[in-house]
């Protein structure tokens, strides 16, 4: 239980607490004009969608939970009645989601590199279908090549792609998962979790793998959605529903491809999807900050 300081006035609401275990401090100030919507979810827990001062956008998601539920009861009572309005709550998660999608610069430049990496693949071999030869000659993960002195083979692999199919299924993935990703870690964080996961993924594959030469950008696609799971899962009340519904349904569809196309394909390990999407658990629930 966390003593909670609640002050407010007519224009300002202010809740304060002291640390709690490896969690911060409480220290929320919300200005009225701020408040889009609003979600009770329970006596002691209420949503509020809250739009960032200069932007016509709501920009977080504020879930407040308090042992005290007269904390939550004068939060109510103050909050302005419109708030209330399902209409605008839907308008809050459409503008969300809609602005994770438009400010994914990150997001964009590695789907930018990707395409371009796997259109040099195809003019350079003169092919779509590439060979193991030419993989591993384009730089593919290749134990006996990686181990041999070129370990910079693990972070090119998550860029190459072995054919068509393989290469628009994980842009896809990509486009529709990682904007999620890069609006909830940062970009930082982001970029930390799709790389690490790549190289994680590409490691484990040299030992399950050993003779094969594996490409592809799964096993960093599968640390995302490993980590956006964690992350709703630490900071439950964070993401709009309608995001999680978009994880749930894009992840597991992107899971099924994934792991039916390892089945098919030597060049394909699901090992390093699983391996990806465990590291991308752990790094999600290490580093999950706060939606603000």
């Amino acid at each position: 239980s966390m003593a909670v300081h609640l002050a407010m006035d007519a224009d300002t609401l202010l809740l304060a607490g002291p640390p709690r275990g490896r969690e911060r401090g409480l220290d929320v100030r919300i200005a009225r004009a701020q408040i889009t919507g609003a979600r009770r979810l329970a006596p002691n827990r209420i949503e509020l969608g809250v739009r960032a001062p200069g932007d016509r956008l709501a920009s977080s998601l504020r879930a407040i939970e308090c042992d005290n539920v007269d904390v939550i009861e004068r939060i109510v009572a103050w909050l302005p009645e419109a708030a209330y309005q399902s209409d605008l709550i839907r308008q809050w998660y459409d503008q969300a989601l809609g602005r994770y999608r438009r400010d994914a610069w990150v997001t964009h430049a590695i789907a930018f590199v990707t395409a371009l990496a796997f259109l040099a693949q195809t003019v350079a071999a003169g092919a779509l279908d590439l060979s193991p030869q030419i993989l591993i000659a384009q730089g593919g993960n290749f134990a006996p090549a990686t181990l041999g002195g070129e370990p910079w083979r693990l972070l090119m692999a998550v860029f190459l792609h072995g054919d068509p199919d393989h290469f628009v299924g994980n842009l896809v993935a990509l486009l529709v998962l990682a904007p999620f990703a890069e609006r909830v870690f940062g970009r930082a964080g982001f970029i930390a979790i799709y790389l690490g996961t790549g190289l994680i993924a590409s490691a484990v594959d040299l030992w399950t793998n050993f003779l094969v030469v594996s490409v592809g950008a799964s096993g960093a696609i599968f640390g995302v959605l490993g980590a956006l799971i964690a992350y709703a899962v630490r900071r439950r009340g964070h993401l709009p529903m309608r995001a999680i519904r978009i994880i749930v349904v894009a992840g597991s569809a992107f899971a099924a491809w994934s792991f039916w196309q390892g089945f098919q394909s030597d060049g394909v390990n699901n090992s390093a999807h699983l391996s990806g999407f465990a590291s991308g658990i752990l790094i999600g629930a290490w580093i999950a900050p706060p939606l603000v």
